[in-house]
């Protein structure tokens, strides 16, 4: 029996734009993985007993699938292209798997070349090359704060638009990551403050935050910084760079983090629609 008002709903949008709808008329479970750094987020979704004929209809790599998720009223919590799907048979149930990723298509499978002459900054080379992504962008470039540099002798490229990215923020000390199918770009030492989460024991919080080191930086440029382990009852709206307002016993009322990764474990016919969050404090 479903339990009452959770809700899982799955859009999958073919090449040729034919729309499917999968809800809560079957048993659907899944794992998001979402991080602010440019690594891909994940979603590994899993439908049971399809027929024959939808799983033959689902199974289309770099169809558009859209996760929606939540209580009463469901909301969206992945987009993302499909890259592989599979079948497994467990007696009295077949389980159909989809795995998604969000930005493979339009950013690590996409090349493109650009050229530009002395003096332009790196603003400007954003504001150029913004439309040769082919997904939405969540960021203001005007309005992104960072260290604008100017490139004196030009600034030339060609390869996967997800190297092009990494290059000029690089340059300008930014971050960029997808999430949900729109690009954002983040100054790396502020949180997006547009997305702001209460969190205490009456709006989901499960169990006490636990302390932990998390690991930041890539190779030889790693280090461990102080954070925090949350869990709670589903928070579709969580994006990693956003901001938690938590309040615990441990840790006090109303003190403010920043999210560093999220994950969504969720199954509409058996536990709890969980969220898990590693967070890092944030001084306003």
């Amino acid at each position: 029996m479903l339990l009452p008002k959770r809700i899982i709903r799955v859009t999958v949008q073919k090449k040729d734009n034919t729309l499917i709808t999968v809800e809560n008329d079957f048993r659907i479970s899944f794992n998001i993985k979402k991080t602010y750094t440019s690594d891909k987020n994940t979603c590994q979704l899993t439908i049971y007993n399809l027929s024959n004929e939808t799983r033959n209809k689902l199974n289309e790599i770099g169809a558009l699938v859209t996760v929606y998720a939540g209580y009463n009223e469901p909301e969206i919590i992945f987009v993302g292209d499909i890259y592989y799907t599979s079948t497994k048979k467990s007696f009295p149930d077949i389980q159909f798997i989809i795995e998604i990723k969000d930005g493979e298509i339009p950013l690590e499978l996409t090349r493109d070349s650009v050229s530009f002459e002395e003096g332009i900054s790196i603003r400007q080379v954003l504001e150029a090359v913004k439309n040769k992504f082919k997904i939405a962008l969540k960021t203001d470039i005007k309005k992104l704060i960072f260290d604008n540099k100017t490139y004196n002798n030009g600034f030339c490229f060609t390869g996967k638009l997800k190297s092009l990215l990494d290059t000029i923020c690089n340059d300008g000390g930014l971050s960029w990551s997808v999430q949900n199918n729109q690009l954002k770009f983040y100054n790396d030492k502020s949180p997006d403050l547009t997305i702001q989460l209460i969190i205490n024991k009456d709006t989901g919080l499960i169990g006490n935050p636990e302390r932990i080191k998390i690991t930041k930086g890539e190779k030889t440029d790693k280090i461990e910084i102080d954070g925090i382990h949350i869990i709670s009852l589903l928070q579709p709206l969580a994006e990693p760079a956003g901001i938690v307002i938590l309040s615990s016993e441990e840790l006090g009322k109303d003190k403010w983090y920043k999210m560093e990764t999220v994950e969504h474990i969720t199954d509409n016919m058996e536990g709890d629609f969980q969220t898990s969050m590693e967070l890092v404090e944030y001084a306003k």
